[in-house]
């Protein structure tokens, strides 16, 4: 009797043990798909802000282009006022 009884404790620990380890397998996959769902959220967060920079670059740079045309204007046209300012004195001089 005492020979079946110990058997019969083996087989509930055994049992014991492979519960706790199916447990802690699935606390285990439960972590994992945890950190995994968080890495692909932050994944995408960077993405959508990665967009947003490249947007905002584009842009920046057509503002910049835009300043550099406008700034060619006015150069353009301070040179032009300069060669007739020029002309104006070479005139007056004689």
């Amino acid at each position: 009797m005492t020979a079946q009884r110990n058997l019969e404790d083996q087989i509930a620990h055994l049992q014991q043990l492979l519960t706790n380890e199916g447990n802690s397998k699935r606390y285990a996959d439960d972590e994992y798909r945890k950190r995994l769902d968080s890495s692909l959220t932050f994944m995408a967060t960077l993405k959508t802000e990665v967009d947003a920079q490249k947007r905002l670059l584009a842009d920046r740079r057509r503002q910049n282009a835009d300043l550099a045309e406008e700034q060619r204007r006015i150069q353009d046209a301070n040179d032009a006022k300069r060669i007739d300012n020029a002309r104006l004195r070479r005139d007056l001089m004689g």
